[in-house]
Parts: C-alpha cells; sequence; structure tokens
C-alpha cells in the first residue's frame, strides 16, 4: 500500500508534461494526504488518446482551469469522459514577449513579484477553488494552468498547506515543475533564451508568496481562513487519511 513520500513523481499521461497526484504527503496530526483524490497539472491542450484513458481510469470528475480566456481559446482542453464540472478562475499574466526588455535578473525578480501579487490580488479565484475542493462531490479534481508551475503551484501550496502539510514539503513539492516543463518550453526558451527564469521553478518563487501570507496575513492557516474564508476542518475531514 502506497504511504507518504516527501516528492511527487510526474504521471505518465501522454501528452502532458506536469500531471501528479497531491497524495501522499505527511499532514496535521500524524495523517496522510489521500491519493487520488487531487491532481495538479498544466494544460490538457495536448492530451493524447492514452492520456485521454488515463485520466478516464483515474475517474477525474472536475477540472479547475486558472488560465485567461486568451489562453483557453489558443490552446482549449481535451477533457475525459469522466468529466462532469469544468470551472474557470481566470488569472491573468502577462504577455510574455514583452518580458523580452528584461535580463535574467529582472525575469526572476519578476516571478517573485508575481508570486506576490496571487496572494494580494487573487483571493477570490482561489476561494472558488477552494468551494469546489469543499464540495465533497467534486473530487477526484485536476486543477491546472499553462505549465501548472506558478497559478496552479500557489493552489497546489495552498491546498496541501491547508491540511497541515510542513512547509519545506509543500516548497518540495513545487520545484519539480521546472523540470518537468522544460520539454515543453524548449523552443522558446531556445529562441528567447531571456525566457529561461520564467521557466523555472526556483525555491525563492513561492517562497516570495508566503512571505507576505506571514507578513500581511499572520501566517497560511489566518490567510486561508480569513482572507479566502476556508473551512480548514472540513478540509481535513475529506482529503486526510
Amino acid at each position: 500500500m502506497r504511504t507518504h513520500r516527501k516528492t511527487a513523481e510526474r504521471l505518465p499521461v501522454g501528452g502532458t508534461f506536469n500531471v501528479r497526484d497531491m497524495g501522499g504527503y505527511s499532514a496535521a496530526d500524524g495523517r496522510t494526504v489521500r491519493w487520488n483524490r487531487v491532481f495538479r497539472s498544466d494544460d490538457l491542450s495536448t492530451l493524447t488518446d492514452d492520456g485521454l484513458d488515463y485520466l478516464t481510469r483515474l475517474e477525474i470528475r472536475s477540472i479547475v482551469d486558472f488560465r485567461d480566456l486568451g489562453e483557453r481559446e489558443y490552446a482549449p482542453d481535451r477533457c475525459p469522459g469522466s468529466v462532469s464540472n469544468i470551472y474557470e478562475f481566470p488569472i491573468k499574466v502577462g504577455n510574455l514577449m514583452e518580458l523580452l526588455e528584461f535580463n535574467n535578473h529582472d525575469v526572476g525578480l519578476l516571478l517573485c513579484n508575481a508570486n506576490k501579487s496571487l496572494v494580494r490580488d487573487f483571493n477570490a479565484e482561489y476561494a472558488f477553488f477552494f468551494e469546489v475542493l469543499a464540495d465533497g462531490d467534486s473530487a477526484p479534481l485536476l486543477f491546472h494552468c499553462s505549465a501548472g508551475k506558478d497559478r496552479a503551484g500557489f493552489a497546489a501550496a495552498l491546498f496541501l498547506s491547508s491540511l497541515g502539510v510542513d512547509r519545506e514539503i509543500v516548497i518540495q513539492d513545487y520545484l519539480p515543475s521546472g523540470d518537468n516543463i522544460r520539454p515543453k518550453y524548449r523552443a522558446e526558451v531556445e529562441a528567447n533564451p531571456i525566457l529561461a527564469p520564467l521557466m523555472q521553478s526556483r525555491r525563492e518563487y513561492l517562497s516570495s508568496a508566503f512571505e507576505v501570507i506571514d507578513d500581511e496575513f499572520g501566517g497560511v492557516e489566518n490567510y486561508l481562513s480569513e482572507a479566502l474564508g476556508v473551512d480548514l476542518d472540513r478540509m481535513r475531514r475529506l482529503y486526510l487519511d
């Protein structure tokens, strides 16, 4: 039987690069995050037929999409037949080509600031995300953005934090995304090397979000319960073993 773990392995879902089961982490009160209930991902626009079959076998019921309208129209998801609910909570990111005027250091700083913005400017979107999670009939649920790294990465960090997962483990869950998505964005980075930091998942990116949470909201549990209205007890009843 699968037990706790410290990092999340990428699932072999054809046509994707960053699908991972959020289960298996040690959480509050010595309990463990349930397997096969919540998944994080990059977009599903290039899912192969085998990939669709894989997600259907997982019985994915709900998809939460954090991409904006333009991203969804450019790369519409392919959804497995098991899906009955699609939730769109758009978080708009800047035009990548505008970043070409920055040097590498500035692009990294931009990602730190973007993660701070996720905390300050998108409470409604993440509150809606937790409303879906708190509906016991929504799981198995998959949430994603384009890369599954920042907007979805912050969602993953909040989900695990709501279950009492240690912050270092939360950060370790974030870090593999940069390696996972490298093949997806290889052509863009080779054409415009200045974009490389944008495709990475550096510790300081997510840590910047947690700094704002700690300094401005008094810690992650206060942020979740007060800013987002999350019922932490319910989350733990639903998603911990």
